[in-house]
């Protein structure tokens, strides 16, 4: 049970570094271009390209606010069972408080990594699920639609394709980053 709640909050702490956008009249500063704030799914899929074989996978669901500098992600399962919640400020300093205990580090994509292995860019996805660039950061690719929305985009090491925009970005993510070790990490994201 203790490893597969891990699985969850790996998985809540990859979507952590993604997800959510939909404006909402609740005090919130909502003039803050980056704000967010939605509630959508995300799966995990990690594939060794060598053999084909699916090492890990995992799916949640995501209660996401986000107000510069800070962005609050509650962690569920596909069900509604909380397993945790994840306080992030200024993208780098992470706050994770599970059923396993509470842990704090000054450096997002360190914990990350120290929990899955993976460096994942922490700053760049709050820009990328509202449709936008990680400014001063160049894109390998970034491609537009006749509304002048990004449908894809190679940017960090991500190449992502996003689709089906509503007011406030794209409401399906898909993203694959190609390990050094072989494995291809794949990230989709669906948000209400």
């Amino acid at each position: 049970m203790k490893r597969f709640q891990h699985q969850w909050i790996v998985l809540g702490l990859i979507t952590l570094l993604t997800a959510c956008a939909g404006l909402q009249k609740d005090g919130l500063n909502t003039r803050d271009p980056l704000y967010l704030k939605r509630t959508g799914k995300s799966a995990l899929l990690v594939k060794d390209t060598k053999t084909n074989k699916i090492i890990k996978s995992a799916q949640i669901r995501v209660e996401w606010t986000q107000v510069t500098p800070k962005t609050t992600m509650n962690i569920l399962s596909p069900f509604g069972t909380s397993y945790g919640q994840m306080i992030v400020k200024d993208g780098q300093e992470i706050e994770l408080t599970t059923p396993l205990g509470k842990q704090k580090g000054q450096n997002a994509e360190q914990l990350l990594k120290r929990h899955t292995g993976f460096v994942m860019p922490v700053s760049g996805m709050r820009y990328w699920v509202k449709g936008l660039l990680v400014p001063n950061v160049p894109a390998e690719k970034a491609i537009k639609n006749e509304a002048g929305q990004y449908t894809a985009i190679q940017q960090q090491g991500w190449d992502m394709t996003l689709s089906k925009y509503d007011q406030y970005g794209p409401k399906q993510i898909k993203m694959k980053r190609m390990m050094k070790s072989g494995q291809a990490l794949q990230l989709r994201l669906v948000f209400e």
